[in-house]
């Protein structure tokens, strides 16, 4: 089994507001870390806080992912715009077919005493189980795109009303 990780920066890779010049992202090399029984490929789009991602950011993504053969998806995305992110990918759902593309993310800096573990490894198992579609996968929940929104006052995703 093949993984496509698509990298974009927030929290967890360690980039709360600008990402510093050389910064590297950190994802692939903790996942390889744990000697996982599947193959990572690794597509840096951006390193950024998600909020200065771009709608040409977005295009980026959609492009790695409809460019790819590839049929699983884990997003790496900071948790301030990964709902408009993963709305965004919704208007080209029809491209999209036959892919499983999840979102993750970190409300704790980085991968040391961070959320971020979890989450990654929690959307790992919701990636293989999930049934084509666009996901957020956070804090051991998994949400359809479109059905969900960061509440900054709880550090949660939750549903919308």
């Amino acid at each position: 089994m093949r993984i496509n990780l698509v990298i974009t920066g927030g929290t967890i890779d360690g980039i709360d507001g600008q990402a510093l010049p050389g910064h590297k992202s950190i994802i692939a090399n903790y996942i390889q870390s744990i000697n996982p029984y599947f193959q990572i490929i690794e597509n840096v789009v951006c390193l950024k806080d998600s909020r200065f991602v771009t709608d040409d950011d977005r295009k980026n993504i959609l492009q790695t992912i409809t460019t790819s053969s590839d049929n699983l998806f884990l997003v790496t995305h900071g948790t301030f715009t990964m709902s408009e992110t993963a709305e965004y990918l919704l208007q080209y759902k029809n491209m999209l077919e036959n892919k499983t593309i999840i979102f993750v993310g970190s409300f704790v800096l980085g991968l040391i005493n961070s959320d971020g573990p979890f989450n990654l490894g929690f959307a790992i198992k919701a990636l293989i189980d999930e049934k084509p579609g666009i996901y957020i996968a956070m804090n051991g929940h998994v949400f359809a795109a479109g059905t969900t929104y960061k509440d900054e006052t709880q550090n949660k995703f939750i549903l919308k009303p």
